[in-house]
């Protein structure tokens, strides 16, 4: 098998490490954690480095993959454009769980991570740097965005679009045809039963916008 690097070793990062063993696709070769200390193990991993380090990593042990295994949006796709800028020759695998569900005529995009249990039906796109989270269910004819997530539980009706960055936290159900702009937060538990622009905080039964978004604003 060949080599990856595992960027992250938090929670989400130690359920991307399982999705690779189960794949047996890829080896996992340790860990890229700026906030730890060299030499921690964690899950079975050493800890390299952080991603910093990729470039004189990937030339000293002949790794030419990595998988970017960070659950909040904006830092995954800073820690993407650093990574791409720096070792421009490194790869990103798409990972998805032998229990997911995929459908026919579905696109998943580099980089993309699918978890446990996860459904995706006949003609979906799932952008580049996506997270569609365990058993999350994204229907016929869905369009996610390159690097938003989809989180536990969450639920797509049929021809349902979400914008680039955007995330959709647990539980939220988003009726059939619903569209959702770019660096929106749909909260835990929303009935989205009708479109939301571009930067807003939406939630409730049924979901209303509560206040704007800034690009990179943390939500997790």
């Amino acid at each position: 098998m060949e080599k990856i690097f595992v960027v992250g070793s938090a929670g989400h990062a130690l359920v991307v490490e399982d999705i690779i063993a189960k794949e047996q696709r890829f080896n996992v070769v340790g860990l890229l954690d700026p906030f730890r200390t060299p030499g921690t193990v964690i899950s079975g991993y050493p800890v390299l480095g952080g991603q910093a380090d990729i470039p004189r990593l990937s030339a000293d042990m002949g790794v030419r993959h990595t998988v970017i295994a960070i659950g909040d949006n904006w830092d995954r796709y800073s820690v993407y454009r650093e990574v791409a800028a720096s070792c421009p020759q490194i790869t990103f695998p798409t990972s998805i769980h032998p229990s997911a569900q995929i459908g026919k005529n579905v696109s998943i995009g580099e980089g993309s991570v699918v978890m446990p249990g996860a459904i995706v039906n006949n003609g979906a796109e799932i952008g580049r740097f996506c997270i569609v989270n365990t058993a999350a269910s994204i229907d016929h004819e869905c369009h996610i965005g390159d690097f938003a997530s989809i989180a536990p539980g969450a639920t797509l009706g049929g021809k349902v679009a979400i914008g680039a960055y955007s995330a959709i936290s647990l539980g939220a159900k988003i009726v059939h045809k619903i569209s959702i702009g770019d660096h929106v937060v749909v909260g835990a538990g929303a009935l989205v039963l009708g479109d939301l622009t571009d930067q807003v905080l939406a939630y409730g039964s049924p979901a209303r916008p509560i206040r704007n978004r800034k690009i990179g604003e943390r939500y997790i």
